[in-house]
């Protein structure tokens, strides 16, 4: 939140007590990949003002070895500068009913 912090150190991703800005949408966007990082599906969802989101195994692609996980805000139709993006692997195949399960934090 560029209003609220303006002075002292820098809030890193996890840290808490800072509001987000009035007007903007936090983002959560998961692009499946196969063995070969080749695109299989994308689901995105506004997430503003939630604290988790469950994609489930069911609704995923068989052949998924990766996730792209990407948060990021919008305000004023303009996309933040530095997305949070982490990449997960999955290790084995899952079945239900085992989801997929994300926290999301404000940005």
């Amino acid at each position: 939140n560029r209003i609220q912090q303006t002075g002292g150190s820098i809030l890193g991703w996890f840290d808490g007590g800072v509001a987000i800005e009035p007007g903007t949408q936090t983002h959560l966007i998961l692009t499946q990949f196969d063995e070969n990082d080749v695109e299989l599906a994308t689901t995105s969802a506004n997430v503003t003002g939630t604290t988790s989101y469950t994609l489930p195994i069911s609704s995923m692609q068989a052949d998924t070895k990766t996730v792209e996980i990407t948060l990021k805000t919008i305000r004023d139709g303009h996309e933040c500068s530095q997305p949070f993006e982490h990449i997960v692997e999955l290790s084995q195949f899952f079945s239900a009913p085992y989801d997929l399960s994300a926290v999301v934090s404000e940005l």
